[in-house]
């Protein structure tokens, strides 16, 4: 059986390729999230602060849109690819290495909204783990402040508990990939093993990368409930319909 990889290192492995997963172009990807994101937060040029900014696909997005962004993530590879990729757009963004769980310890004042996007609540696997970081959130805004999470409805993926995501196929100047993931259920359907794969074509023959690691398949009712414990309020569940995202999204507001 594969070893299970910490969220570091499988987003250390993954930087160079998490633009494979995206379900169109990267900067298309980057400007209609920034678009949508922007419908849901402060108007610019509000500070937001990304706790899991991965390669910047949000952050970019919101920055070109007028936002004073400042990033964070537990990769360091993913947050190296940020950096290249904001230079190429000429964007300032503030970007360095924290673990969610204490991001506020690795910044300067406060924050009109946070948001962690892309299922990273997914990587917290203990009701610590999401207490901690909903904390530390919680006291990187200001009061009144806006935090937004991007989940996948575990509800409905635990009941049903689907063998993965389909293969697709993608070719560009670096050539022919193959992308995919098969997911391994536990028997409680508390958590999920992500087997991700990457095949690459070479001279004729397949190069295939498999990247393990066990996300928790957070219920809607522990989030809220984690929510308000850590001292938010007016907590709000979108689905992808009503907020235009690719998976439900959940808002709230910081206490005073």
């Amino acid at each position: 059986m594969s070893e299970d990889l910490s969220a570091e290192a499988f987003y250390d492995g993954l930087a160079g390729d998490y633009h494979l997963i995206l379900p169109a172009d990267f900067d298309l990807v980057c400007r209609v999230q920034g678009e949508v994101l922007e419908a849901l937060l402060p108007p610019p040029p509000a500070r937001i602060l990304d706790v899991s900014c991965g390669i910047g696909t949000q952050a970019l997005g919101l920055a070109g849109r007028g936002y004073d962004v400042v990033g964070r993530d537990l990769s360091p590879e993913a947050v190296e690819r940020a950096r290249r990729e904001a230079d190429r757009r000429h964007l300032h963004l503030d970007l360095a290495v924290a673990d969610m769980r204490e991001v506020d310890r690795a910044l300067d004042g406060r924050f009109s909204a946070a948001i962690t996007c892309d299922n990273s609540l997914a990587h917290l696997h203990t009701d610590a783990d999401l207490a901690a970081a909903l904390g530390a959130m919680r006291r990187a805004l200001e009061p009144g402040g806006t935090w937004l999470a991007t989940v996948r409805d575990y509800d409905e993926l635990a009941a049903d508990r689907p063998a993965g995501l389909p293969g697709e196929l993608h070719e560009d100047d670096a050539g022919r990939r193959i992308v995919t993931q098969v997911w391994e259920w536990s028997a409680d359907g508390d958590t999920v093993r992500v087997h991700h794969v990457v095949a690459r074509e070479a001279g004729g023959e397949w190069d295939t990368t498999v990247r393990v690691t066990t996300m928790r398949a957070w219920p809607r009712s522990a989030i809220t409930g984690a929510l308000e414990v850590a001292g938010f309020d007016d907590v709000t569940w979108l689905t992808e319909e009503e907020a235009g995202w690719y998976q439900p999204v959940v808002t709230a507001r910081s206490g005073a």
